[in-house]
């Protein structure tokens, strides 16, 4: 399983750097790290889905941020769902991402305009968590399935 961690508000990098050498065994294919202005996001990577590098974490897509761990059993339909013409990688965290911006659009292919945004979890099936950094609201998103 990867490892997540992530410091919002003021921070050292080197401490921070500090604490994410200790989830280094939770993924040693690569570890990614996005440092913003009060924002220290980072990622150790055990490769399952996608284990070229075009799937490293955090992931990027315009305004949105995401460090994603777990796996998304679904994640071929979704992408049939998700009807987009071009795909970045074959990885579950990048079908995620563009779930989440196709729910901040509030329009999902096929459905027409949403009044209320849809539910992203409900239609993810699987074990994971992930963050999500939205830059367009400045807002930072923590996601779990209902147990």
């Amino acid at each position: 399983m990867c490892g997540v961690f992530g410091i919002i508000g003021e921070y050292s990098s080197s401490k921070a750097r500090e604490a994410l050498a200790k989830l280094e065994h939770r993924g040693r294919d690569h570890c990614g790290i996005v440092e913003r202005d009060r924002l220290f996001l980072a990622h150790q990577r055990l490769s399952i889905t996608d284990v070229h590098p075009r799937s490293h974490q955090p992931m990027a897509s315009g305004q949105v941020l995401i460090s994603f761990n777990g796996e998304i059993y679904n994640h071929a339909a979704l992408r049939e769902r998700l009807k987009l013409s071009h795909w970045e990688t074959a990885s579950d965290t990048e079908v995620i991402l563009r779930a989440y911006e196709c729910r901040r659009r509030e329009t999902l292919p096929g459905t027409g305009p949403i009044r209320q945004k849809t539910p992203l979890l409900p239609s993810i099936g699987g074990a994971f968590y992930f963050c999500v950094r939205d830059q367009s609201d400045q807002t930072v998103s923590l996601f779990r399935p209902n147990e």
